[in-house]
């Protein structure tokens, strides 16, 4: 990612230039004086008006503007910045920038009294020597938006070009050694980072970025043998999703999605949803199973086992928590679904809700005695929004077959099942690479 720091790094300086278009005949330049501009013709250097800005913007030391005489239009511009940055700007006919040439600054074993004096001697100067290029600026025929911009280092290879390709703009990173390290697309108006391509020494990609749409995209990470290992789907600048996969690349392992303060994970078997878990913000673990047609089947909440409670009214515990409740998401084959609820340590079932139709009502509701015993059994809903109780229609016999030989209550082995219950890792623990939502250095400067 250095390419993208470098240019981030350098969007002072751009956003500097931008004072260039406020350097106009409503601006207060404070004048050579007379003597000063008559020297200054005399020595040939230009038959042009020159004035010298007061010191003060954008942590400049100084700053020329070389005007016609006639016009008032720039023609010329140099800025020097307290970071030792000199910039050369030449305007067109109409004074606006055509080209702008930054310099770095002088190297110390350049800095000697000889150098400094002839510097001093040759001010004010539209002209630099001895100092190598760090950024060359093209502008568009409205003076004001970046068309091309290359970036070099000290010894003049070239770290960055970048290319304003119809709304977008594409940056390209060189490595030390000439090969292609990144290749960014930018949005032209609001500067956000639309496409990447991120390449390892050995010129194999490591990261792809593209836009999916609207405000969101998505970045692929690939291993060192090319296959995809992780994903993060961007909303803005924002990930909302991670995606990891098998060693193949192409198959799913396991999914984790936010969803405002939750992280949800989805495990997968062979690209098929096996479950999703998500902990929720009273500490209790939801657990969403999948049957083999990819629907929702059934969910399990489990709650955390209490610490002191005894072994023996433990019953499906696992990793710290106990099995609290279980419904049903698709209606059995009888037609109906149920609701189970457990007693703490989810050993004892002591209440059982099931829902006669694939609708909310009517319902019938059993609750049992933690020995399994039959304590109430009502009827919700038929006829409209009436209650009946049918516990005094059973017989004796009835009210005492246990939990475990109710033909509701009983649930199936596979709906008592244990899902890892480890901790769910955060979206932010696999530390995604920021999408990029600063303002670029190559828009139109204003």
């Amino acid at each position: 990612m250095r390419g993208q720091k470098t240019l981030l790094a350098v969007a002072l300086v751009l956003v500097a230039l931008a004072a260039f278009y406020g350097c106009s005949k409503k601006s207060n330049p404070t004048p050579f004086t007379a003597a000063e501009r008559g020297a200054s013709q005399e020595d040939g250097r230009s038959a042009l008006e020159v004035v010298q800005l007061k010191e003060a913007k954008f942590k400049e030391t100084l700053r020329l503007i070389e005007r016609d005489e006639h016009t008032g239009l720039n023609r010329h511009l140099r800025i020097e910045w307290q970071s030792g940055l000199t910039c050369l700007v030449d305007c067109d006919d109409q004074g606006h920038p055509r080209q702008a040439v930054i310099y770095h600054p002088a190297q110390q074993k350049d800095r000697t009294s000889a150098n400094i004096k002839k510097e001093a001697e040759s001010a004010p100067s539209f002209s630099v020597t001895d100092r190598a290029v760090f950024r060359k600026i093209i502008f568009l025929a409205d003076g004001s938006t970046v068309a091309e911009e290359t970036v070099y280092d000290r010894d003049q290879n070239i770290t960055e070009t970048l290319v304003r390709s119809g709304a977008d703009m594409v940056v390209t990173s060189y490595a030390r050694d000439s090969r292609v390290e990144a290749v960014r697309t930018y949005d032209g108006k609001t500067g956000l980072l639309t496409g990447e391509m991120v390449f390892t020494k050995a010129n194999r990609l490591a990261s792809l970025l593209v836009k999916e749409n609207g405000k969101r995209a998505r970045r692929d990470i690939f291993s060192e043998e090319g296959a995809r290992k992780l994903s993060f789907l961007y909303d803005e600048d924002k990930v909302v999703e991670v995606q990891l996969w098998q060693k193949d690349g192409a198959t799913l392992l396991e999914k984790l999605t936010r969803d405002y303060s939750n992280t949800t994970s989805t495990v997968y078997e062979n690209g098929k949803a096996l479950y999703k878990r998500s902990r929720q913000s009273d500490g209790t673990m939801q657990v969403v199973h999948f049957n083999g047609d990819g629907k929702e089947s059934f969910k399990q909440t489990w709650k955390v086992l209490p610490a002191d409670l005894p072994a023996d009214k433990q019953g499906v515990v696992a990793n710290g928590y106990y099995l609290a409740e279980v419904e049903d998401l698709l209606a059995a084959p009888d037609g109906k679904r149920r609701d189970i609820e457990f007693y703490v340590g989810g050993k004892a079932v002591q209440k059982v809700r099931t829902f006669m139709t694939s609708n909310w009502s009517p319902y019938e509701d059993k609750t049992f005695s933690e020995d399994g015993t039959l304590t109430a059994y009502s009827r919700y809903g038929e006829p409209q929004y009436t209650t009946v109780d049918l516990l005094p229609s059973l017989t004796e016999e009835a009210r005492k077959v246990p939990a475990k030989d109710d033909g509701d209550a009983a649930a199936t082995s596979e709906k008592l099942k244990t899902a890892d219950l480890s901790a769910i890792a955060t979206i932010e623990s696999f530390n995604p690479p920021a999408r990029g939502k600063e303002r670029s250095p190559a828009l139109k400067l204003d």
